[in-house]
Parts: C-alpha cells; structure tokens; sequence
C-alpha cells in the first residue's frame, strides 16, 4: 500500500514525534512524507497533519485537481476544536470525500454535531517505540511543557520547558523527570494527547487540569486530574514522594505506567485496525 504523510515543512517540528511514529509503525508499506502533490502521483492513503486553517489560508494550490488520484484522504486534526469554530465549512477546501481522525473525543463531538455525514475516529495515537524515551538518568523537577508567565509558573511547577522539539530534547530535558503538569485553558479543554501520549510512553507521572469529561473518562487510569488550585500542592507532595523512591521502585512505577498505556493505547495495533 502507497501512503503519504502530508505536512507543511515550517510546522513539521510540531508534530515531528507522530510523523516519525507513524512512519515506523507503517514502514512494511511504501510509506514517504510528502509536501506536495504532484498531478501524476497515485497514492492509496494520504495522511493530512496540520492545522486545517493553516492549510486553507496558505495552502489551497497544493491540493486543487490534485486529489484525483488519492483512494483515501485522513485529515487528521490537531486543533482542539470548540463551539466559535465554523466547523461546518472547514473542510469544505478539500471538495472530495475524506474521513476525520482526532486525538480526542471533544473534536469527535462537535465533528460528529456539526458534519453528521463525515466518517470521524477517535485516534488519541497511543503508544509508540519511537517515544518510548527509556532513561535511568532520572530527574525530579515537575515540569510544565506550556509556556507562561513567573507567576502561573512558581504556582504550578518548578521548570518550564516550552522549546523541546527534537527526540533528544524529550528524553534528557522532559522524560528524565518523574512528573508533568498538563495545564490549559477551561474553554479549552481537551486533553492534549499529542503531548501526554510521549510522556506515558516514557512512563512519566501526568498530572491533568481537570478536561473534557469524556477524555477524562478513557484516561481516568493513567492520568490524575486535579483542579487548577489543587495542582502544584499534589505534584510537590508526589514528587517528594518519589524522592524517597529508590531507582528500582521509581523504574517499576514508570514500566507499569508504560504497560497500561500500550495495553489500552498501541498506535499500531490501532493502525492496524483502520488502515
């Protein structure tokens, strides 16, 4: 099968840890990224992976008289959607049938509400080898992956790290701690599975804002939601916790971390069942 991972180079470090996961967990195919499309070009599958508004302002040449000879279109959509956003014409620039994956079931609601007729899969990607960031050299900071501003930050952690866009960055400067913090806005509320499926791959400890109650119901195992207030007091006292933890115990909190991840969530065994 001739799949195609669609992206736009200059957004290509967003969502560096998907594509190279989707790349491994498909390579028994003829599987390439592309940021074109050429008119002769014939492909089975193509992924689209970007924010769709990004792609309609900037990117409309790419795809007119060009999906002719694409089977099967998946938009897969990294924006957390909410009830401003006019869902109902967003796709309308693809002008051809396409189905819809999302990383959580707030996106499939209002998808599923606003384009009844559009095929729309609940796809949180799960996890992965390729960010499973296995590493003994452990760290005890409690970690905030958003950036903000001194205050929000001494009130719900003890390092901010905002600008980790290699693998490399993930394993030494993020998963080598025992704790992150998920933080976002109440309108905003979907679980952001782009960031927590590398983070429970990895085994680290993922303390949540409290999201959409459906998210919250599928990851209520893995995750701990809190309320904003109660966030940092939580993650200190657990962290000190852990401090006391020795390696041996710490390595076996993070393997059954990663266990029941993969038992629920394994990004290939849910390609398989989709492509």
């Amino acid at each position: 099968m001739k799949i195609g991972i669609f992206r736009l180079d200059i957004l290509r470090h967003y969502y560096f840890q998907f594509i190279d996961a989707l790349l491994y967990s498909l390579k028994n195919h003829d599987i390439s990224e592309i940021n074109k499309f050429e008119g002769n070009d014939t492909w089975d599958v193509v992924f689209i992976i970007s924010h769709v508004k990004i792609l309609k302002r900037d990117c409309l040449h790419l795809f007119n008289n060009n999906f002719k000879n694409i089977k099967r279109v998946i938009v897969y959509e990294t924006d957390p959607l909410t009830e401003n956003h006019d869902i109902k014409n967003m796709y309308k620039f693809l002008n051809r049938p396409f189905e819809i994956w999302t990383y959580t079931h707030k996106n499939v609601m209002l998808i599923k509400k606003n384009i009844p007729n559009v095929v729309c899969h609940y796809f949180p990607l799960g996890y992965s080898k390729v960010y499973d960031y296995s590493t003994t050299n452990y760290s005890f900071d409690i970690i905030s992956l958003v950036a903000c501003g001194r205050k929000r930050h001494e009130k719900l952690c003890t390092k901010n790290v905002d600008d980790a866009w290699t693998h490399e960055a993930w394993k030494n400067r993020v998963c080598n701690n025992q704790i992150i913090i998920n933080v976002h806005k109440p309108e905003r509320d979907a679980l952001e599975m782009f960031r927590l499926s590398p983070l429970l791959s990895s085994g680290v400890t993922v303390i949540s804002r409290e999201s959409f109650h459906q998210d919250e119901e599928e990851m209520k195992h893995l995750v701990t939601f809190k309320k904003k207030h109660e966030i940092n007091g939580y993650s200190v006292m657990l962290n000190n916790e852990l401090k006391r933890n020795t390696r041996e115990q710490i390595q076996l909190r993070r393997e059954n971390i990663k266990k029941k991840f993969r038992e629920k969530f394994d990004l290939e065994e849910m390609l398989k069942k989709l492509i």
